[in-house]
């Protein structure tokens, strides 16, 4: 019985996950052009930085030459 409820569970579409960044920082995608990188009150700049570039390089498949712009205020 308990097999028979969990197949049709299993079609249905799943919330795409955050992305978690080899410096352990959290990643998603907003639009096929922007990422959001989650506020860290004791993380540097560069962390943030280096976070956007490991999600560009390894999910949105970009080349290491590709230039990355901040669209928001800093914090």
């Amino acid at each position: 019985m308990r097999l028979i409820f969990l197949v049709p569970l299993l079609l249905l579409p799943l919330p795409a996950a955050a992305f978690t960044a080899q410096n352990g920082m959290r990643v998603a995608q907003i639009s096929p052009t922007e990422i959001a990188v989650d506020f860290h009150p004791r993380r540097s700049d560069t962390d943030y930085w280096c976070a956007a570039g490991d999600y560009a390089q390894r999910v949105m498949r970009a080349d290491g030459s590709t230039r990355l712009w901040r669209a928001s205020p800093k914090p």
